[in-house]
C-alpha cells in the first residue's frame, strides 16, 4: 500500500500534506464513521489511517481514491478543501489594492488587528520586509512612510490611554471614531505632502 512520509511538524491547514490528515479526519467525522469503520470501507489499516489523519503520511494515489469513494468527497475537496482549487479568490490584498486611494482607512483600522494576530516576531518580519521592499524601490517613498510613522508615534505618544484602550475608547463610539479618523486622515496626508514637497 502506497504512502508517502511526510517531514514531522506541527499540522497546519495551510500545508496542503496537513490539510489532507485534517480534512480526512473532519470528512470520516462528518460521516459519522470510526476508524475501524473507514477501515472496512476501504481496506486501509487503522494504523494506516491514524497516521494519515496525524499528518505523519500522506496517501497514495490509490488510497486517495479509495478514501475518497468512502466519505463521497472529491479529490479536489480532499486534496485542496475546494472544488475549484486553481480558481483565482479575492483575498484581503485584492481587496485592499481594488479600492485605490479610498483603502488608507481600512489598512489604519485592520494593521492593529493583524499586530495582534501575528505576534511580536511575525509582525517585525513582515515590517521589516516591507521597509526593504520600500527602501529598495523608493527611497522617497520610504521616507514618506517614516514621516506618517513618526506622526502617529507623535500622536500616541501624547495620547497614552489612547494607545492603551483604543478600541474601547475611539473605535466603539461612531463620532468618535469619525472624529479620530478624519482627524488621523489629515495629518497622514499633511505628513505624506510635506515629504513629497521636500
Amino acid at each position: 500500500m502506497a504512502d508517502n512520509k511526510k517531514p514531522q511538524g506541527k499540522p497546519s491547514m495551510n500545508s496542503i500534506e496537513d490539510g489532507i490528515g485534517i480534512r480526512l479526519k473532519a470528512a470520516r467525522e462528518s460521516k459519522g464513521l470510526s476508524q475501524t469503520d473507514l477501515h472496512k470501507l476501504t481496506g486501509i489499516s487503522r494504523t494506516v489511517l491514524i497516521n494519515y489523519e496525524a499528518c505523519r503520511h500522506i496517501p497514495g494515489t490509490r488510497e486517495l481514491r479509495l478514501l475518497c469513494d468512502a466519505l463521497e468527497v472529491s479529490p479536489n475537496q480532499l486534496i485542496y478543501g475546494t472544488e475549484e482549487p486553481h480558481k483565482r479568490t479575492i483575498g484581503l490584498a485584492d481587496t485592499i489594492i481594488g479600492m485605490g486611494q479610498a483603502a488608507v482607512m481600512p489598512v489604519i483600522m485592520v494593521a492593529p488587528m493583524l499586530g495582534a494576530m501575528l505576534g511580536k516576531d511575525d509582525t517585525r518580519t513582515l515590517l521589516n520586509l516591507i521597509e526593504s521592499l520600500l527602501k529598495a524601490k523608493s527611497p522617497e517613498d520610504y521616507a514618506s512612510v517614516m514621516e506618517i510613522v513618526t506622526v502617529f508615534k507623535e500622536m500616541t505618544d501624547k495620547a497614552p490611554e489612547m494607545r492603551k484602550d483604543f478600541v474601547d475608547k475611539i473605535m466603539s463610539n461612531p463620532e468618535t471614531q469619525k472624529e479620530f479618523q478624519d482627524n488621523f486622515y489629515q495629518r497622514i496626508m499633511s505628513a505624506r505632502d510635506s515629504v513629497k514637497l521636500k
